[in-house]
């Protein structure tokens, strides 16, 4: 189990129960949908995968649009990341973003 935290991510073999401190690098959001394919993204937008539980992180990729609000990786190749005017979705792991929905903003 993973956490994000300000220090970077925690990491629990134990359910839970018990989190190691949180190491870098630090990332907002985290989305694990293959053994070999956990994805996370910094407040920057940088996208970044990890193929052996979060121990080694390679870019794969920026997300366009401002600061992340949510990421979610449908597989390894496929991920979805809520920034701040849009949602954007990459199919290529994060070589190629295209925007899907913008975020509408109210005016006063």
């Amino acid at each position: 189990m993973l956490a994000t935290t300000q220090e970077g991510i925690a990491t629990s073999t134990d359910g839970g129960k018990n989190f190691r401190p949180g190491a870098e690098p630090v990332m907002a959001f985290l989305s694990w949908p293959k053994t070999d394919a956990l994805y996370g993204v910094d407040l920057n937008g940088e996208l970044n995968r990890s193929t052996d539980g979060g121990v080694v992180w390679k870019p794969s990729g920026k997300a366009p649009g401002g600061q992340p609000q949510a990421l979610t990786a449908v597989d390894a190749n496929h991920i979805v990341v809520a920034t701040q005017d849009g949602i954007y979705e990459t199919r290529d792991a994060g070589k190629t973003f295209s925007k899907r929905l913008p975020v509408s903003k109210s005016g006063h």
